[in-house]
């Protein structure tokens, strides 16, 4: 965009001008370089490559991972748990996942499901359909796809030395926010990245995406919906959200914004769960809108897509901030981004 600005000023001025070469040369050298983004997980993959990568190439690069641990420092016991997360993305990738599509779950989605026993499709209003029926991972259950994708990732590796908001963190966020879309029409709102800058653990990082991929309805799947949410509630409904009288419904973003948005419904509430302990004070965080990955490559420039798509917290995810005694400033969307190319 910047050197077609610099052709075009260059056909509006006096070519054979002495003069107009050296502003030409004055501004291309002080015209910002391309963000020098460095490669994640042990170095050895490219975001921006990655970034482009279609269905094929993801579950590629997923193998390579569980087959050649060593490569990326990932200890022989780890591997197991993360073969088990793999095979679960597997099964609840649409269109033929055997979990997204499995004969008597129907409707198909991207859930890990079971059948509820009291289910009556006579009384379809007395109890969900369906059970989440989790995978389990350091105490944590999960069931989405998108979820256990950003476990995934986050597990295998943690940010370089030199990693920073903008050449490594936002890049990192629209790769895995791109794979979400990549994987499945019908994708989450928002992604979130959060990490830990300094001290303790730092560089270990946690992906998450808000809550999407099931399919409710209530004469056909009961109030499966319901157990849903609470069941992404429940992850964050500790003695200090009981304490700060916060309730699912009952909560900053319904009071104050009259908005739908639930407590548990963010992209913030698996990596908050994950990283929010011991360091709080170090915890940063940016958040991804979907649009912000909808170019075929990566825009690093601040008009670029991209960055036109970070956002701050939202008031729940800003109450549960101060929650957690994390600092609400730490999530602010353009606090890195002095000197990013215009």
């Amino acid at each position: 965009m910047l050197f077609r600005t610099i052709q075009l000023l260059y056909q509006l001025l006096n070519e054979n001008s002495k003069q107009t070469h050296h502003i030409l040369l004055m501004i291309m050298a002080v015209a910002p370089a391309s963000e020098q983004v460095l490669n994640a997980f042990n170095e050895i993959l490219n975001l921006r490559r990655a970034y482009t990568y279609d269905r094929q190439q993801i579950f590629g690069f997923l193998h390579h991972v569980v087959n050649n641990g060593h490569l990326y420092d990932i200890q022989d016991c780890q591997l197991p748990s993360l073969r088990g997360i793999l095979a679960q993305i597997e099964m609840l990738c649409p269109p033929d996942g055997g979990d997204f599509a499995s004969p008597g779950l129907e409707p198909d989605q991207m859930i890990k499901r079971r059948l509820n026993p009291e289910w009556d499709s006579r009384n379809p209003s007395k109890a969900s359909k369906f059970l989440l029926d989790p995978l389990w991972h350091d105490g944590v259950p999960y069931w989405g796809l998108f979820d256990m994708l950003g476990l995934f990732l986050s597990i295998i590796g943690v940010g370089p030395s030199r990693a920073t908001k903008r050449n490594f963190y936002l890049p990192l966020i629209a790769m895995y926010a791109k794979w979400c879309s990549t994987l499945a029409a019908s994708v989450p709102t928002m992604y979130n990245c959060t990490w830990i800058a300094y001290g303790p653990g730092k560089g270990t990082f946690f992906l998450g995406a808000s809550l999407k991929g099931f399919r409710s309805y209530p004469g056909i799947t009961g109030p499966w919906s319901k157990v849903i949410w609470e069941g992404r509630f429940s992850l964050i409904n500790d003695a200090a959200m009981i304490e700060s009288g916060n309730t699912m419904t009952n909560c900053p973003e319904q009071r104050e914004n009259k908005t739908l948005i639930r407590f548990g419904n963010c992209a913030e509430t698996y990596p908050f769960v994950h990283l929010f302990h011991g360091n709080p004070a170090a915890v940063h965080g940016i958040a991804l809108q979907r649009q912000g990955v909808l170019p075929t490559n990566y825009e690093d420039n601040l008009s670029g897509s991209v960055w036109q798509n970070v956002r701050p917290l939202c008031a729940n995810c800003r109450e549960l901030t101060e929650m957690r005694r994390g600092c609400v400033a730490n999530f602010d969307p353009l606090a890195d981004a002095n000197g990013v190319p215009p």
